[in-house]
């Protein structure tokens, strides 16, 4: 099994706007480019962000942080936002 160090991006969202999901679409895109992802990896990994932020938008007050990771050939986008209601 291949242990190497991630590379990671994070982008903070201190405002989610209905611009956001636009915005971590390009974040992720140019993020993993620059891990010499393939465009097909890219654009799925775009539409799981973009969906993710947008469930901020319409349902989480507050800010929301998006993080993405690459280890061991594996990717992670993660969006962590404030609302604590789960399940409403």
């Amino acid at each position: 099994m291949e242990t190497t160090a991630p590379l990671r991006g994070t982008l903070p969202l201190t405002v989610v706007t209905a611009e956001s999901p636009q915005i971590a679409r390009t974040f992720v895109r140019e993020t993993l480019t620059k891990f010499a992802i393939g465009a097909d990896t890219i654009a799925l990994a775009e539409l799981v962000v973009s969906e993710l932020v947008t469930n901020v938008y319409r349902y989480a007050p507050g800010p929301a942080l998006i993080d993405v990771d690459y280890r061991d050939s594996r990717i992670s986008v993660a969006v962590s936002d404030t609302w604590l209601n789960l399940g409403e």
